[in-house]
């Protein structure tokens, strides 16, 4: 039996588990996502960085379904148990530091579902493992660590917070030169990004810090406390701040200020919206190695309770491969989903309103062609970024609509209305600015005079009266949690936009109000109804107060 303490026994364990999960669980939406990333390998994406679809593309070239998307989330999480085990101090058996690994959600999660967390948990832990012998400094360490920084930062931006509370940890006026040689050796190999974000107008830095966060609630407050308990279990976080007995106080510092770090910067995130829980994923690790260099770890209340949550995980991965990525709206997206809309759509290809999700997963399992049409009621996506739903110009393809409207639905498919469009018309990417003129509020009434700048960066030109999606120009009006669609009636007469070209069109409104709307400002986005299938802002909004 003295295979049960080798580390490499434990590495099999953890591999066949995850391997058999990986085969026997749904694919989650996400992770569809990140495989067609992979089928458009480029240096960034709106939402990540592009190791998650390297490495998809890695093992997709080698493997088929869905192994050839989960492959490296397997490798990577028995690469980390290996790799934490030279960050422990030895001090617990091998069976109980690896009863502890296992019952983590963190480490269960992504030992079988590729998302950007798995490179970002092996990569942190190398970099801690380096981090350690350079504080002891070994020779030439800086060059290793400023490579790790590279791979953090192709793998998921919250790298960088890594990086940031690690710079505290460090002693010495010479540790400190050579750690910023490693960020600009770093920053060099991480310029072929970056210049993807300054081409494409740094997405990712707005969808981040700016779009995605919706204001302060106390209910993300209740929820980033529960979700605190969550991911890094409550043992682990408890223990963090009990004092351990390594032997290498510096590193110890570095495991608090990374571990202490996180849950302070993303409880500030707090104050501009939800904090997502998986986004303190990472901090798990340092609290894991906290907690087991600390003699707590052997106390027998304390394995006891390892073993209750392991028995809990079990059930959960059990529960999810027999039957819950069935009912789980995220996971439940499965072949027969996808063949059923194959069915109806006759192979042609189908477009989705507002969901990325369905567009890759339906890609993902029939190999046709999809799309996401994305209105204001969807967040940006990498749709909003890519250009190959050129391919579908003039082309009849399949709508999938979340709405019962307009005379092409025929038929009622998996919860939405779908019908075929003779001749598709890709307009995503549609720009517009508006000028306004004059705002009047009365009892029951808006009215007002706008003006609109409208860009058609196609090749292609924007046919006005489309059979099928004739589009119209409007207006969004948003006054706290009024929103409302106000048509406009243009002065000029406009039936196409022409390729690559501008149009500046001038209209008058008058709508009827039933709700109140703030006489202060109120914000008004120029907007382009298509036809019957909802309508698409074109650009930024305009600030406007009421005329007095």
């Amino acid at each position: 039996m003295r295979y049960i303490n080798s580390r490499y026994f434990w590495a099999i364990i953890i591999f066949a588990v995850n391997l058999l999960q990986a085969l026997g669980t749904n694919l989650h939406d996400d992770e569809a996502y990140y495989w067609l990333f992979s089928k458009h390998l480029d240096w960034g994406y709106f939402d990540h960085p592009p190791m998650v679809a390297l490495l998809i593309k890695a093992s997709s070239s080698v493997f088929q379904g869905v192994l050839g998307v989960r492959f490296f989330a397997v490798v990577f999480i028995t690469l980390l148990w290996l790799l934490i085990n030279d960050l422990v101090n030895k001090k617990t058996a091998t069976p109980w530091l690896a009863i502890g690994f296992l019952s983590l959600p963190v480490f269960n999660l992504y030992g079988f579902i590729t998302t950007p967390d798995v490179p970002l948990l092996l990569f942190g832990a190398c970099y801690l493992w380096l981090f350690r012998r350079f504080l002891n400094n070994k020779p030439y360490t800086w060059i290793f660590l400023g490579l790790c920084m590279a791979l953090l930062a192709y793998s998921k931006y919250h790298g960088a917070l890594i990086v940031f509370f690690s710079v505290f940890a460090i002693r010495s006026r010479k540790q400190l030169m050579q750690f910023v040689l490693a960020g600009l050796l770093a920053l060099l190999l991480v310029m072929p990004h970056i210049a993807w974000q300054f081409q494409n107008h740094w997405p990712s830095l707005k969808y981040h810090f700016i779009s995605r966060h919706r204001g302060f609630k106390w209910s993300y407050v209740f929820e980033y406390l529960l979700g605190l308990f969550a991911v890094p279990s409550v043992f682990f976080f408890w223990f963090t701040g009990k004092k351990n007995e390594d032997s290498s106080p510096n590193f110890n510092r570095l495991l608090h200020l990374i571990f202490w770090g996180f849950v302070g910067f993303f409880a500030l995130m707090l104050l501009k919206g939800k904090v997502e829980i998986h986004w303190l994923a990472f901090a798990t690790i340092p609290a894991f190695i906290l907690f087991f260099n600390s003699n707590l770890a052997n106390k027998k209340g304390i394995k006891a309770a390892l073993v209750l949550q392991l028995a809990a995980i079990i059930g959960i991965r059990v529960w999810l491969a027999g039957w819950g990525d069935t009912e789980m709206e995220s996971f439940k997206k499965d072949q027969n989903w996808a063949h059923e809309i194959e069915n109806i759509s006759q192979g042609y290809p189908v477009v989705f309103m507002n969901s990325f999700q369905k567009a890759s997963k339906y890609e993902f399992y029939t190999g046709i062609v999809s799309w996401s049409d994305n209105n204001r009621f969807l967040r940006k996506n990498q749709f909003d970024l890519w250009k190959h739903d050129t391919t579908l110009y003039q082309q009849k393809i399949y709508y999938l609509n979340n709405y019962k409207v307009g005379a092409f639905v025929t038929d009622t498919v998996q919860g939405a209305y779908g019908g075929f469009i003779r001749k598709y018309l890709p307009m995503q990417r549609v720009e517009g600015f508006l000028q306004v003129y004059g705002l009047h509020l009365g009892k029951d009434t808006m009215s007002g005079t706008v003006g609109m700048e409208v860009h058609n960066p196609y090749n292609y030109p924007i046919n006005m009266n489309h059979p099928q999606i004739p589009q119209r120009f409007y207006i969004l009006v948003v006054s706290g949690g009024f929103y409302k669609s106000v048509r406009l009636d243009i002065m000029q007469d406009i039936s196409v936009i022409p390729a690559q070209s501008h149009v500046f069109v001038t209209g008058t409104f008058s709508e009827p109000i039933a709700d109140e709307i703030s006489t202060e400002e109120l914000k008004i986005f120029p907007l382009l109804m298509k036809g019957p299938l909802y309508g698409q802002i074109l650009g930024p909004a305009v600030l406007k107060s009421p005329d007095k």
